[in-house]
């Protein structure tokens, strides 16, 4: 039995973020664990954590549609509007889970103690 281009696209680009996936799903749990002691960071990290997988669903489906495309024969000129919207809505989500992740390391960090310089 051969897979159609659309799903061995699919598998394909689902396989080669299965390690991205992986630590997600990971993160997920991690967060959703420690929200009880770390309210703030967890919030924070499952938006991040949520958006990245968001981006990666919305990546391997842009991709199979792609193949969907190609198989059909669809000429290219009006798809590259829906391809550049879907890039930039990709980037987007990339860029949402980074600076979600990025406030969850930060977020209700206490000030460091400065120590006094030590006189010699």
């Amino acid at each position: 039995m051969e897979l159609s281009p659309v799903v061995q696209v699919a598998l394909l680009q689902t396989a080669t973020q299965l390690p991205f996936l992986i630590a997600i799903v990971v993160g997920l749990w991690l967060a959703i664990a420690r929200r009880k002691r770390h309210p703030s960071a967890s919030l924070w990290a499952v938006i991040g954590f949520s958006a990245l997988g968001v981006q990666i669903g919305f990546r391997v489906a842009a991709s199979a549609y792609v193949a969907w495309l190609q198989a059909e024969g669809t000429v290219w000129e009006p798809t590259t509007a829906l391809l550049v919207s879907s890039n930039l809505a990709t980037y987007l989500l990339f860029l949402i889970g980074v600076v979600a992740l990025t406030f969850a390391v930060f977020v209700g960090r206490a000030p460091a103690e400065r120590s006094q310089p030590s006189a010699r």
